[in-house]
């Protein structure tokens, strides 16, 4: 069988080009097609503008009050803002630290069950999954008003919202990873006759201890 080596390069694809344009373009129809569609996007993309009342010269005008927004970011006082900062920026640290937390270990367990290889029924593992869904759709913002009606205004608010927003992501995350897990371990620590905590133990945590 003979194979024969057409010589493809820049120079004489630019001459097929040049001496056969109609092999290189588009059919009529396609081409009038795909600007219709460019146009119709345009006009879509214009009406957006002016429907949000979209103005550059706003905007160029606007960036001069961005000094302000900034000098306004510090209190007029000229003498003991640096400890109420540090003291602030701590605090906010410390509530990230101790919601991520708390929703790491409470994320552990709801993943197991969250999981169709741990939990085999249907409806549990449902409610498990849905419940996943609305603690990570509402906002921790959303959560900081609710908690902050519940225990106050302070920093535990802040902690429980980020708490609870961050299970929802966790879970659904740890979950996940249990579910691909590889089944040949598992199996292999069930048929020692290993209990079910001890199957989570030797046979699904340390495949997803990467994860965690």
């Amino acid at each position: 069988m003979n194979t024969a080596y057409v010589d493809l390069s820049d120079a004489r694809i630019a001459a097929m080009r040049k001496n056969l344009p109609d092999l290189f373009q588009l059919p009529l129809q396609q081409r009038l097609k795909r600007w219709l569609w460019a146009g119709l996007l345009l006009g879509v993309v214009l009406l957006s503008f002016w429907k949000m009342d979209f103005s550059l010269l706003r905007c160029w005008q606007g960036l001069a009050k961005l000094g302000w927004l900034f000098q306004f970011l510090f209190p007029p006082a000229h003498h003991g803002w640096l400890g109420v900062f540090a003291y602030a920026l701590l605090e906010t640290i410390a509530m990230a630290f101790l919601g991520t937390l708390l929703a790491c270990l409470a994320a552990v367990p709801l993943g197991f069950l969250g999981a169709k290889n741990v939990l085999s029924n249907r409806g549990g593992h449902f409610l498990i999954r849905r419940s996943f869904d609305f603690m990570r759709g509402i906002d921790a913002l959303i959560w900081a008003l609710v908690f902050i009606s519940v225990v106050g205004l302070g920093p535990f608010a802040g902690v429980l919202a980020i708490a609870f927003s961050d299970v929802g992501v966790l879970g659904k995350l740890f979950a996940e990873a249990i579910e691909n897990v590889e089944k040949d371990q598992v199996e292999g620590i069930r048929s020692t006759g290993a209990g079910p905590i001890q199957v989570m133990r030797f046979g699904i945590f340390p495949q997803i201890f990467p994860v965690l």
